[in-house]
């Protein structure tokens, strides 16, 4: 059997709301292999005793409770814990979070100390429950092509470009525009930048060009370019997204890098703190748009422009990059060819091999969505990442946590967008009813109808979705397939005597945290006020 070590962070415990992270500990020893906590998993000498237990008794998999996952994802150093980890012996798809801060302490201010704990040992749960059913992702070691694509033709674009060849990196210039888009002060300042650009042997000018497409991954992508009526593909090692306030055009990249933006279209980095180009996707850096005129904007365009190359250089200058394969899975004595998956990827990730007999995917373009899984007629995929017993398996848990008579809700919420917004709600300092459970989800697209019966079946008084905003949803088309699957889903619960309102679906962005909080907390309250009407 797998060996389990589960890691408590009594910091993140005690963020908001203190939880008891003593008596949690004790409530999982025995039923795991090791259970330490600490103050803090950043520490110097935590990590060394972390990773020493882990080689000493060969633990598979690690369970991080404390922060966000997206904490260790979009913080400046916050890779440094579970990086220590993987070199210690853990697959990276065995590193598990149990996000006791965002989602349990930080929201739930003046909450009691017996519904907290029940809280965070229900999530807790889950995520032992995730730790033992998910399978080990392949690792692909890529050896970065010193090479990278800027998108744009404003003042960021110029000074990444220059930047990039200046440090001896290839790169193409690719913009929908005629030309250079500068305004005259930028013109007076980077004409000279310009002008060597115009002359560089290690740069490429593809002006009027459209991007149709890009697959790959950091170190190794590759993309289509249009001008003309002639296509060409470009290989690359990293993509730099510079469009200034051209970026209404350029919309429909972004749920194809899988890049954020706000309500206006305007693209924006994952951590706008710390990390103020990284985006989502490895390999990507965004120059966020300037706001104003003048010389303040082009000094900040600049200094943006300069950090997403140091962003996009530091990965190039590495001898290999290693990517943890997320894919969805094909059980080939299931497949019956049917080619549903084919029609509903949306990155044509899926073929039929007819020699085999199976559908398969190809691993450069797969996103891990989860679309292919829910409409799978015979049940012949799953995902890694979160596999079909895992969701059905945590519903059941979180059903079971008992947490006062407020109505109970199950939140299905989408890696991309909504689950992000949930913990900005709690940094921000949203409330909403402790009886509130949130489950993780790789997308909308990735809910079964299923999913929303068992949580009615097993005493949940109401469900929400939350997924992207159209036009945003990371996996370009996860949300429209819930809305359809959502329509029948209305009827389906009519016919079995469930008011189909107690399901809601919330299409919201990372940043709107607040927004989140109000839409769980009323949500919840119009569950009561049902509840209460019917008695």
């Amino acid at each position: 059997m797998r060996r389990i070590a589960l890691f408590f962070a009594s910091s993140a415990c005690r963020a908001g709301e203190p939880i008891d992270v003593e008596r949690l500990a004790l409530a999982f020893e025995g039923s795991v292999d090791a259970v330490r906590v600490y103050e803090d998993f950043f520490d110097s000498s935590t990590l060394v005793e972390m990773t020493a237990l882990v080689r000493e008794r060969r633990i598979a998999a690690v369970i991080l409770a404390g922060r966000s996952p997206d904490h260790y994802q979009a913080t400046l150093g916050g890779d440094h814990v579970t990086a220590e980890l993987i070199r210690a012996g853990v697959n990276p798809n065995l590193i598990i979070h149990a996000n006791l801060a965002e989602h349990c302490s930080l929201p739930h201010a003046g909450t009691s100390a017996d519904l907290l704990f029940g809280k965070a040992k229900a999530l807790t749960d889950v995520a032992v429950l995730d730790a033992r059913l998910r399978s080990p992702a392949e690792i692909v070691e890529v050896p970065p092509r010193r090479r990278a694509l800027v998108i744009g033709a404003g003042a960021a674009a110029v000074v990444a470009a220059y930047r990039l060849v200046d440090l001896g990196v290839r790169v193409v210039v690719a913009s929908s525009a005629s030309g250079w888009n500068l305004n005259g002060a930028e013109r007076e300042h980077l004409a000279p930048s310009v002008s060597v650009l115009e002359r560089h042997e290690l740069c490429t000018l593809a002006f009027a060009t459209q991007i149709r497409g890009v697959t790959g991954w950091a170190g190794d992508y590759e993309t289509t370019l249009a001008h003309a009526g002639a296509t060409r593909r470009e290989r690359l090692g990293g993509i730099i997204v510079a469009v200034g306030e051209e970026y209404e055009s350029y919309a429909a990249l972004w749920p194809l890098l899988q890049i954020d933006s706000d309500r206006e279209g305007r693209p924006y980095s994952r951590n706008t703190h710390t990390l103020s180009v990284r985006s989502t996707t490895s390999g990507v850096a965004v120059v966020p748009p300037p706001r104003g005129n003048g010389e303040e904007p082009l000094r900040q365009q600049s200094a943006d422009a300069t950090a997403a190359v140091l962003e996009i250089t530091d990965l190039l200058n590495k001898p290999w990059l290693a990517h943890c394969v997320a894919v969805s899975r094909v059980d080939a004595s299931h497949c019956g060819l049917c080619r549903t998956c084919i029609k509903v990827c949306a990155f044509s990730a899926c073929s039929i091999d007819e020699h085999a007999g199976t559908s398969r995917v190809d691993e450069r373009l797969c996103k891990a969505c989860g679309n292919c899984v829910v409409a799978c007629p015979a049940g012949a995929r799953d995902l890694i990442t979160g596999p079909t017993a895992q969701i059905t398996g945590a519903i059941s848990l979180l059903a079971r946590a008992k947490l006062g008579d407020e109505p109970h809700v199950l939140a299905l919420l989408c890696a991309g967008c909504a689950y992000r917004a949930a913990d900005t709600a709690a940094r921000e300092g949203h409330t909403y009813p402790v009886s509130v459970l949130p489950l993780r989800v790789q997308c909308g697209g990735r809910v079964d109808m299923q999913h929303v019966l068992q949580a009615f079946e097993s005493g949940f008084d109401g469900v929400v979705i939350g997924t992207c905003r159209e036009g945003k949803c990371h996996n370009i088309v996860g949300h429209l397939y819930l809305d359809r699957r959502v329509v029948l889903l209305r009827d389906l619960l009519r016919e079995r005597g469930i008011d189909p309102d107690r399901l809601q679906i919330m299409d919201i962005s990372p940043h709107e945290g607040e927004l989140c909080a109000r839409t769980l907390a009323e949500f919840a309250g119009e569950l009561s006020g049902a509840i209460s009407g019917a008695t």
